[in-house]
């Protein structure tokens, strides 16, 4: 959030010839450094900055690597996000109807085994909430849900572009639209209880509409 805040401050985050220059060179950067990452052997039980690089390296895997053994607990928890979303997308294709209607906000999603999360030492075979908050979404609210969350989110990145006064309040409220525009991919993006973000974002929203 500081490192797009920052970007934002300084005119990056708007699509501009520099932009997307800089942009390019970024992507060019991580494509290297994941190249760099697939070369060497990352013990999962490193410390420090070893054990860093482990979850970096790691992390596209855990969002869309599903194809997983769930008796192989190491296994399951380094793709223990895409193993939820794929549970998600395996019970609407149950019921093809959800992808329109969405299977409704208190619906559950059955892990097929009792996972140790929660409070009970059983375990939890169904959970609410997802980590994929485009997944999670779509399960609950169907298309018309994520359509409506994707429209209201770049509605709120599009303030960086409007040329009036306060221009810190409207790129405050671009900048956290890009960031639950990313973070939504891997920590539920807006649904998330407990970010901080969300009071920002809705004091900004105050200050602004009532200037």
């Amino acid at each position: 959030m500081i490192f797009l805040l920052g970007l934002s401050f300084y005119g990056y985050t708007r699509l501009t010839k520099r932009s997307l220059k800089i942009i390019g060179v970024f992507i060019l950067g991580v494509v290297l450094f994941y190249t760099y990452l697939g070369t060497i052997k990352i013990e999962r039980n490193s410390k420090g900055i070893e054990a860093l690089f482990y979850k970096i390296k790691m992390a596209p895997g855990e969002v869309f690597n599903a194809k997983i053994d769930i008796e192989n607990h190491k296994d399951l928890w380094d793709h223990w996000r895409a193993y939820e979303a794929k549970r998600a997308i395996t019970m609407l294709n149950d019921k093809p109807i959800t992808y329109l209607t969405g299977s409704g906000y208190g619906s559950l999603v059955n892990l097929k085994f009792r996972a140790p999360l929660g409070d009970d030492e059983r375990g939890m075979r169904y959970i609410s909430v997802l980590h994929n908050g485009y997944i999670f979404i779509l399960y609950k609210t169907g298309i018309v849900g994520i359509l409506i969350y994707l429209v209201f989110l770049v509605r709120l990145y599009l303030r960086t572009y409007e040329k009036q006064e306060e221009m810190f309040f409207k790129i405050l409220i671009s900048t956290i639209g890009l960031y639950f525009l990313f973070t939504s991919l891997i920590i539920t993006g807006i649904y998330i209880p407990q970010d901080a973000i969300l009071f920002i974002l809705g004091g900004a929203l105050f200050h602004e509409n009532n200037l």
